[in-house]
């Protein structure tokens, strides 16, 4: 029996359901900042359209190559993702990557596959993490307790194993 599992066999394991492209909640960015508190700034305004045009995370360097004709550099990009964060508009991700990646927050709850070899990323929405969590809180000596939490997952995108298969 083969030590590594299909994406679909995982899937279907942990009752994952595979979104191909899950509803960005910002449909108006200015009115998102205003409800959030902030000023509606040209270059904050461009920042929020390019995350919902993207269908993946996004890093502050690839965010600067989108923008390099807005001329929004990395600095001032990053004090806006944080800024974003703490207001509620943007998630902060860690792929594994070394760096943080960003996108819009999304209706739902909802984690990620990533293809370590062509860095290929698919949301995916679950039934299970709560009844894990809720289980480690009841089992663990030192935690009452969870705040918040990252579920994601790594492996090889099917065009990357066939790839793989033929090499």
């Amino acid at each position: 029996m083969s030590d590594v599992l299909s994406f679909a066999t995982l899937a279907n394991y942990l009752h994952l359901d595979i979104l191909p492209h899950m509803e960005q909640n910002i449909r108006n960015p200015k009115e998102s900042l205003k409800a959030a508190g902030l000023r509606a700034t040209k270059s904050r305004l461009i920042v929020l359209q390019t995350l919902a045009e993207e269908p993946r995370p996004l890093s502050i360097r690839d965010l600067e190559k989108h923008l390099s004709p807005s001329r929004v550099n990395y600095v001032t990009l990053y004090r806006m993702m944080g800024t974003f964060v703490t207001a509620g508009i943007v998630s902060k991700i860690e792929l594994g990557r070394g760096h943080a990646t960003f996108e819009l927050k999304k209706s739902g709850e909802h984690h990620h596959i990533v293809c370590t070899d062509c860095n290929r990323i698919e949301d995916f929405d679950d039934t299970m993490h709560t009844k894990i969590a809720a289980r480690i809180i009841k089992r663990s000596h030192a935690f009452d307790q969870l705040t918040d939490h990252s579920f994601e997952l790594f492996g090889l995108c099917n065009s990357c194993v066939k790839t793989t298969a033929n090499s």
